[in-house]
């Protein structure tokens, strides 16, 4: 009877652990849970319909994203919305599961349709992003 007690005491202990971590995982990109002041800039758009079979109802998009310094961009997701983000000046971080990733000038980020995250600019700088996707009109 003790070593059951002491085996569901362990269990106990270990799904608590689990269920802390994965909180504090979570928590990396939900922490940012609002957008501040962004610059945002339409480079171009067009409607996928009239290029390509299957696409009717989505638009391709190229946007300038300025996140000044201590800005964030809230968590998000791109079920619905794939795309990629180029890194054209500064540094930012980004958030996304129990991954924290610090981008810089020339990297770039894939969002597919698993994404959630979230961005931060930690620096003193504006950090200016080019975001291409992919969202139904």
């Amino acid at each position: 009877m003790l070593k059951v007690l002491i085996a569901v005491s362990l269990l106990a202990f270990s799904f608590a652990t689990t269920v802390a971590k994965e909180k504090e995982i979570k928590s990396l990109s939900q922490q940012i849970a609002v957008t501040s002041k962004l610059e945002v800039s339409e480079l171009q758009k067009f409607d996928l319909s009239q290029q390509v079979k299957g696409l009717q109802g989505y638009d391709i998009r190229a946007r300038r994203i300025i996140v000044p310094a201590g800005g964030t961009i809230a968590e998000h997701e791109h079920s619905a919305r794939p795309g990629i983000v180029y890194v054209l000046s500064g540094e930012i971080t980004e958030y996304r599961g129990n991954k924290t990733s610090q981008l810089k000038a020339g990297d770039s980020v894939v969002e597919d349709a698993k994404t959630v995250h979230a961005y931060k600019n930690t620096s003193n700088q504006p950090c200016v992003l080019i975001a291409f996707d992919i969202p139904q009109q």
